[in-house]
């Protein structure tokens, strides 16, 4: 009888441990549990605000892009205005052409029509205007500011007091008139880059006709640059840097310093 009730303690005792385990064991899954579920919320709140910060600095991107992107469309739209009113004056005016002809005036107004409109400044479009000129050899170039003289005396005519009659007669709907009755400063630009007829006599400059139209110079210190025959004997860079030749071997700019052609 003795021995059956030590058995039977030890059985109690059995259970009773059993039992504190099962809880034990409980307590800890449900504290593990706890646990993760508070590191799981804690890592989806990092994840997110992360995809919300890549996000905003995405948005911030692409504005940025769409922003320069429209800044780039604009100045090439200007660009592409000037070249459209230097075409005109090459295509519609015959040399030889009086600045009283209806051409004339109607070409002028076109060019008044920019003028007073562009937003670019004069240097970028004395840069532009020696572009458009460099792709022309000197014939070519000589033939346009004969062109141009034609235009820019139409021009000044129409800044003065017969505009409005000058325009009617030539059938100008299309003109933003009155423009200004003062030389438009975009147009001088141009004319100061072209040079015309009589300006380029006055400088007493001759152009031989085996100078090259496009030459790469280079000076003492190893600076380079790309020079464009004008119409006149003159020489320029894309930066409207004027450089006078000697007809020989030496180009000097307008700071004194000689350049000459690169060897490559």
């Amino acid at each position: 009888m003795k021995k059956l009730h030590v058995i039977l303690i030890a059985a109690t005792m059995a259970f009773a441990l059993c039992a504190c385990g099962t809880e034990a064991t409980g307590s800890m899954s449900i504290t593990e549990t706890g646990e993760q579920q508070t590191v799981k919320q804690n890592t989806g709140t990092e994840q997110a605000d992360t995809e919300e910060n890549s996000l905003k600095q995405d948005t911030e991107k692409t504005t940025s892009e769409i922003s320069e992107s429209q800044q780039t469309q604009t100045k090439k739209s200007s660009y592409l205005e000037l070249d459209k009113v230097l075409d005109e004056i090459n295509t519609e005016i015959k040399q030889g052409t009086a600045g009283s002809g209806s051409t004339s005036i109607k070409v002028a107004a076109h060019l008044l029509n920019w003028g007073v409109g562009t937003s670019m400044t004069t240097d970028g479009i004395k840069e532009e205007t020696v572009n458009w000129l460099s792709d022309k050899g000197n014939s070519e170039q000589v033939e346009f500011s004969n062109k141009l003289a034609s235009v820019y005396e139409a021009y000044n005519r129409l800044l003065g007091s017969d505009a409005k009659q000058l325009l009617e007669s030539a059938g100008c709907d299309d003109a933003a008139y009155p423009w200004s009755d003062s030389p438009v400063e975009t147009i001088e630009a141009i004319v100061e880059v072209v040079q015309l007829p009589d300006e380029a006599n006055e400088t007493g400059s001759s152009v031989d006709p085996s100078w090259e139209d496009v030459v790469e110079l280079v000076n003492l210190r190893g600076d380079e640059t790309t020079v464009y025959l004008l119409a006149d004997g003159r020489y320029m860079d894309r930066t409207n840097a004027v450089y006078i030749f000697d007809g020989a071997d030496t180009w000097t700019d307008e700071s004194g310093v000689e350049w000459n052609k690169a060897v490559r």
